[in-house]
């Protein structure tokens, strides 16, 4: 029903509104992450919701959806390029992160404009839980431009110690120490990691 009420076959997006006069990233990007599209069709959405710029635009709050929605669409090694205006508000002067980039008066510290804390962990670095209870670790790095990252993130039972470093023929470079077992995936492959250090060229 969603599909049929809010698709606009001609610009290729999902409306906010039935009457299709309404167009933002809110709408197109939660539309991916309900699964009303998946696949290809949803990478080349988020492609789209990203690159319009007659998209009602969303704030720095919600790009929270946004971004999760074209990870989750393949898009992640673009993360970094996605940092802009928090690029902006650095050079502004501006030490913690507002709720809106386009509010005059001052919102430091907002919860939600914070998001890219978590993301440059678990997005850039690769960093998150594959089971309840973090009981299984997943190292899914996404370095867009990066040639090396490494990191430390803390985990119930220790610590996430990871670095990764590619390798000029493309294969990744890897040195980790888990708490528990885990696994990597790295460009559509999948390796099973037990816990301790290891190191090896994926």
């Amino acid at each position: 029903m969603v599909r049929r009420r809010y698709w606009d076959p001609t610009r290729a997006l999902f409306a906010d509104d039935a009457e299709h006069t309404v167009f933002s990233q809110h709408a197109n990007s939660l539309a991916v992450l309900t699964g009303v599209v998946d696949g290809p069709q949803a990478q080349e959405l988020m492609q789209r919701t990203l690159s319009n710029t007659n998209l009602e635009p969303s704030s720095i709050y919600f790009r929270y959806y946004v971004y999760r929605a074209a990870i989750e669409a393949g898009l992640g090694d673009q993360y970094l390029t996605w940092l802009h205006d928090w690029r902006h508000l650095l050079d502004l002067g501006v030490t913690a992160w507002p709720e809106d980039e386009r509010a005059q008066a001052r919102s430091d510290c907002h919860g939600w404009g914070d998001h890219i804390n978590i993301e440059i962990y678990r997005t850039v670095l690769g960093v998150d839980s594959a089971a309840p209870g973090f009981s299984k670790i997943r190292l899914q790095p996404h370095l867009g431009s990066l040639t090396w990252m490494s990191g430390t993130v803390p985990h119930p039972k220790g610590e996430v110690q990871v670095e990764f470093r590619r390798l000029p023929d493309g294969k990744l470079r890897v040195k980790v120490s888990l708490p528990v077992p885990g696994e990597l995936i790295w460009h559509g492959r999948s390796k099973q990691l037990a816990a301790g250090k290891q190191q090896f060229v994926f």
